[in-house]
């Protein structure tokens, strides 16, 4: 099976992944964090990611066709490899159990209020499991496909929001006396840039090379500046104030909005939005089966694949009977996420340097 993706391919895989899901949560995240100033946190995280996600292209580029199992083997050893690999697993095993809770949710509370969250799960888990089962290219040309048409759609969807909304709703965009509350808005807006560490499991080639580092960084550009069009045009249509008293402020603002030829504008952009978070899901549940892979690679994969789903649906019923698992996943989440996804590649990637150099001298 061949894992091995195009640059083109990378630029939407980093911007649909990191995307899909917090979209429709960011706004009021941001509001409640950084009020009308949000775009500061916003751009500030844009910059750390940015330059986070190019540590991990050029550390990927250092070792063709190998992933972070593989040279982590090189650089630090079996041992530490096996170590790495089984949180990276755990990790993308927690994320895939957040998403898969928090869309169910999204769609008991919008969409289908008597349908039981478990039908669901018991629904949409074998559809993530098949996706997966594909590898790594055939999901990646799936989001080659999906995903221009998702951002065009979605920047038009947020465009028109911005000219039907109130400009004074988002003033003043910056005050000096909130200078302090837009710095500790960078911790409360980590969330949102997590997803950039799926691409450890990606082998490239030498033909991704250099090219890939810029496709990357600017790759996540576009989701900095994308998440502050859809804060803003939320603030827009619905206030600063009020975002803050919904959970899915995103839903509510675009049911206000009015296009021309467009029935029904709220279905239209929503189904868009499904179905890239079914390939966002489907693409954590791929990074759950390619590490498994790597570490017990004398298991075929169909069992891999499925022994992930059933983890997966066991600990979604888990976590949909607890309280609050939106705040549990949090504190759990963001400080494994900023490691895997900058304490993990830029350790691995200064020891790798060192050690060439130091063979070359030697």
């Amino acid at each position: 099976m061949t894992n091995t993706i195009n640059n083109r391919q990378l630029f939407f895989i980093i911007v649909l992944v990191v995307t899909i899901y917090i979209t429709i949560t960011i706004p009021r995240t941001a509001a409640v964090s950084a009020g009308t100033g949000s775009w500061i946190p916003l751009l500030i995280n844009t910059l750390i990611f940015a330059v986070a996600t190019t540590t991990v292209i050029r550390l990927n580029n250092m070792f063709p066709g190998k992933t972070l199992v593989d040279y982590t083997k090189v650089i630090l050893g079996k041992v530490m490899a096996g170590v790495l690999g089984v949180f990276f697993m755990l990790y993308f095993l927690g994320v895939g159990v957040f998403l898969s809770t928090q869309m169910v949710s999204l769609l008991q509370a919008e969409f289908y209020p008597q349908t039981p969250q478990w039908a669901m799960l018991l629904i949409g888990i074998p559809i993530y499991g098949a996706i997966a089962y594909k590898g790594i290219t055939n999901v990646a040309r799936l989001v080659e496909i999906y995903g221009p048409v998702y951002l065009v759609i979605a920047t038009a969807v947020h465009i028109i929001m911005m000219t039907q909304g109130m400009s004074y709703s988002i003033l003043p965009l910056f005050d000096k006396a909130e200078a302090g509350r837009y710095i500790v808005a960078v911790k409360d807006t980590i969330i949102p840039f997590l997803g950039i560490e799926l691409i450890t499991m990606i082998p490239f080639t030498r033909q991704n090379g250099k090219k890939a580092v810029k496709t990357a960084f600017w790759g996540m550009i576009t989701v900095g500046f994308f998440y502050i069009m859809v804060v803003y045009s939320c603030m827009a249509i619905v206030g600063v104030n009020n975002i803050q008293t919904y959970q899915y402020p995103l839903i509510e603002a675009i049911k206000i909005v009015e296009a021309p030829f467009v029935e029904r504008f709220d279905m239209s952009y929503l189904t868009v939005g499904f179905l890239g978070l079914i390939g966002g899901i489907s693409f954590v549940y791929l990074a759950v089966v390619e590490y498994a892979c790597r570490l017990m690679p004398g298991v075929k994969r169909w069992m891999v694949v499925v022994a992930a789903g059933a983890a997966q649906m066991v600990l979604s019923l888990f976590a949909l009977g607890l309280k609050d698992p939106e705040r549990l996943a949090n504190a759990v989440i963001v400080p494994a996420g900023l490691v895997a996804s900058i304490v993990i590649p830029t350790v691995l990637f200064v020891t790798a340097r060192v050690k060439r150099r130091a063979s070359k001298k030697a």
